[in-house]
């Protein structure tokens, strides 16, 4: 029996890459029932008219902005089908097997609950970035670039919820994405550490997901504002799993280091290691990205710093991102 697919894709202000990211799914070759939910969270775009400018897809705009676990959840809750997966809206499928081979990976043992594909930036999404735009995914993008996996393998985490396949009663079972202690980011690495705790698996497919990124340029400020947000969602992470993104330099070591500052003869060390830091970033953006402007990301990149640390404490000592 073809079992049946509802891929939910969450969406706030995604006008630019919506349609990029339905199109694919509507020529899957897949024997099974697809079903296409968008959650519009209360875009002040046209998102909603772009995605409802595709026949069969079901659009619901929320009446409030839930964030984006508030919204997966929803979607989850109004999907017909007993496998989900979501997707996120600047998140393009490569292959028209991608969901055939998906659902094929998720249900290879009963002790695998999601199965997810690798991301990818490709150089001409990249090139068209603005230069801050550039600057912050720099590191993720060189890292996708080493990407290369030519089987099925098991891996730790989801892929950010970007692209990933549930069994929909598992995911009901345990409460879905907490939606109450992280609204914007978070909530994929926490769901990545309960599936762990319980004992199930996660396997990647080696079929890599085109990531826009939303496409969009920003400035300083945003930059600042998202690294508050993140470090946050860390903060909770770290005291509830003892979770860090990173093996050595995280938004953990990187607090010791800022506040070690402050502590004599320490603030030595710390100083040389945050210079290194900062000139190590600087040196990558200046290799790769040709602007003058290059100038300003030490400034920058100190500021960001800040805001991880502020973010990092607040959410540890909270327990909740409410940024």
């Amino acid at each position: 029996m073809k079992r049946g697919v509802s891929v939910i894709i969450p969406a706030h202000n995604e006008e630019s890459t919506i349609k990029e990211a339905i199109k694919p799914l509507l020529s899957q070759k897949y024997s099974g029932k697809i079903e296409t939910i968008v959650i519009d969270d209360k875009s002040s775009d046209k998102t909603g008219e772009a995605a409802r400018s595709f026949k069969g897809v079901k659009v619901y705009r929320n009446k409030k902005n839930l964030g984006l676990s508030g919204s997966i959840n929803k979607g989850v809750s109004l999907s017909r089908h007993d496998t989900v997966c979501i997707l996120h809206a600047d998140c393009v499928v490569s292959s028209k097997l991608w969901i055939r081979d998906m659902v094929k990976t998720l249900y290879s043992s009963d002790d695998v609950i999601c199965s997810t594909s690798p991301i990818i930036t490709p150089l001409e999404v990249w090139e068209t970035y603005g230069f801050w735009q550039k600057v912050y995914s720099l590191r993720g993008f060189l890292r996708e670039q080493k990407h290369s996996q030519d089987k099925i393998m098991e891996v730790e985490h989801i892929t950010g919820d970007k692209c990933d396949m549930f069994r929909k009663q598992w995911l009901q079972r345990i409460g879905g994405f907490d939606s109450e202690t992280y609204r914007v980011a978070g909530e994929d690495a926490d769901l990545s550490n309960r599936i762990k705790k319980a004992g199930y698996r996660i396997l990647r497919i080696p079929t890599p997901v085109t990531h826009m990124h939303g496409a969009k340029p920003f400035g300083p400020s945003y930059t600042w504002r998202k690294a508050l947000q993140l470090s946050e969602a860390s903060g909770v992470l770290y005291k509830k799993f003892g979770f860090k993104h990173g093996k050595y330099w995280n938004e953990m070591t990187k607090s010791i280091c800022y506040i070690s500052l402050l502590i004599p003869f320490v603030n030595i060390v710390a100083a040389a290691i945050i210079a290194a830091e900062i000139g190590f970033f600087t040196y990558q953006a200046a290799v790769n990205i040709k602007d003058i402007k290059v100038v300003f990301v030490p400034f920058n990149k100190f500021i960001t710093d800040i805001m991880n640390v502020v973010g990092f404490l607040r959410g540890w000592l909270t327990g909740k991102q409410v940024t």
